[in-house]
């Protein structure tokens, strides 16, 4: 496949360098994990198959070779020879075919995969790029799907619907009184600022200054940590956040809310909702369990 027309920024992502975070070397990985595992389900490809993360205007390309595809995520308006294809559904592409994106709808963050992935280099276990120190940039490159010989199957739409939601639940800090930040909560909007971006959003909002944070020796953070400034306004680190930070940390995204968060672009707003450690927990394992009986689905459909 070759890139005939750079987008805006577009990047290889796959699940990141969890175990690099010792090192210092920031995790990075698909901002929206939900639409990720969905697509490599869908095209029946590993859990950690690298996919193509596209912000609007997306780039245009052209195949090179006869491959399946799929993507998910924001709604772009993607065509195959001019022509509207659907999202979380397998398509064929001959040679000389092209894929192109004609107009935004919803979401920040498309995917496109392949059958069976990208050849790509691989470093500290991982092929998504990392912008910090340029490695896996995408640019006017031809890009090889490794053969896939698995039989293509007939699958259904499945709708991901991490782009309407306008409350996204955190977890408070323990040092952090659920009483002080609740009412401020409930009340009051954040809008994501225009120097957002994935190493994280930048909000406005109500000061808690009141709170009268300090900062902190440097200590581990992460995607989902959310930061207090000194001018009480808050930053949520995001997937290519770095691995240590001194600012104050007032809480966490729930895991299963960082795709809607993550699909969510500068000037929205959104409130926050305070739930508990087990309530996030029960969260995300909703989440994964629909994404096991999604699994499940496939496999029958493919006998």
């Amino acid at each position: 496949m070759k890139v005939i027309k750079k987008g805006v920024l577009s990047t290889f992502q796959d699940l990141g360098r969890a175990n690099s975070r010792s090192k210092g070397v920031n995790v990075g990985g698909a901002m929206d994990v939900y639409s990720f595992k969905l697509l490599n389900l869908i095209l029946q490809n590993t859990e950690n198959e690298t996919a193509i993360e596209m912000h609007f205007p997306a780039p245009v390309f052209e195949f090179e070779e006869t491959c399946v595809f799929a993507i998910s995520g924001a709604d772009f308006g993607c065509l195959l020879n001019g022509k509207e294809i659907l999202h979380l559904k397998q398509y064929g592409a001959q040679k000389g075919d092209v894929l192109s994106f004609s107009k935004w709808s919803f979401g920040q963050r498309c995917y496109l995969g392949v059958k069976g992935g990208f050849d790509l280099p691989k470093w500290q276990n991982s092929a998504a790029t990392n912008l910090q120190i340029g490695f896996q940039k995408m640019e006017s490159a031809i890009l090889l799907n490794k053969h896939d010989s698995r039989k293509n199957s007939n699958l259904g739409i499945f709708r991901n619907d991490s782009f309407f939601r306008k409350i996204i639940r955190i977890v408070l800090a323990e040092s952090i009184s659920n009483n002080s930040l609740e009412a401020v909560f409930c009340k009051n909007n954040f809008v994501i600022q225009n120097e957002s971006n994935r190493m994280g959003y930048k909000l406005s909002g109500p000061s808690l200054s009141f709170l009268n944070l300090k900062e902190k020796i440097s200590f581990g953070v992460g995607f989902g940590s959310i930061q207090c400034l000194p001018n009480g306004q808050l930053i949520v680190l995001m997937a290519d956040s770095q691995t240590t930070g001194g600012y104050p940390v007032i809480g966490f995204v729930a895991q299963a809310d960082l795709p809607y968060l993550a699909q969510m672009g500068s000037g929205q707003s959104f409130y926050f909702e305070i739930i508990t450690l087990d309530q996030a927990f029960d969260l995300i394992n909703d989440q994964n369990l629909f994404l096991k009986q999604v699994e499940a689905s496939l496999k029958i459909n493919v006998k």
